[in-house]
């Protein structure tokens, strides 16, 4: 488990760190995961959050730059990742798609679509009450087994 985590936290790390001086825009890819954590996934969901505090930290760091830290952060859209591709409470790849452009075409620098909002917007004194009815409808949809199984 180690590793997946350094996996998937170090890869992003270091290509953001290799951007070209000269650029204008680095981009992380996040997950609403990393603000509302599911926890049939909860390594995915522990390197999201680490990448959001990098994102975070590195548009503070390069704030008196002209460097834009972007960070995109999609809901459950349908892909192959928990073989979602025909869940229907799961968005649309195109739908995804044409909203996160749509919102990459304003100042914003965190990429966030309006069905991932409601999870985005979650940070407050209800957060555990919110996580755990989040987990909990979650694993109405997987099922038990299969919950333990995405571990």
């Amino acid at each position: 488990m180690k590793d997946i985590f350094a996996l998937r936290l170090y890869t992003r790390v270091a290509r953001l760190g290799s951007f070209s001086a000269a650029a204008r825009e680095c981009g992380l890819s996040s997950s609403v995961l990393g603000f509302v954590p599911l926890a049939v996934t909860s390594v995915y969901s522990s390197t999201k959050a680490a990448l959001h505090s990098y994102a975070l930290s590195q548009r503070f760091m390069l704030r008196d730059t002209k460097v834009r830290v972007l960070e995109i952060a999609p809901p459950w859209v349908r892909t192959e990742l928990m073989n979602s591709q025909e869940a229907e409470q799961a968005m649309p790849l195109d739908q995804f798609i044409a909203e996160a452009i749509g919102v990459l075409g304003t100042d914003a620098n965190e990429i966030v679509v309006a069905a991932a909002k409601p999870l985005r917007d979650n940070v407050g004194p209800a957060e555990h009450a919110f996580v755990d009815a989040f987990n909990a409808h979650m694993l109405s949809l997987f099922g038990e087994s299969q919950a333990v199984a995405g571990q």
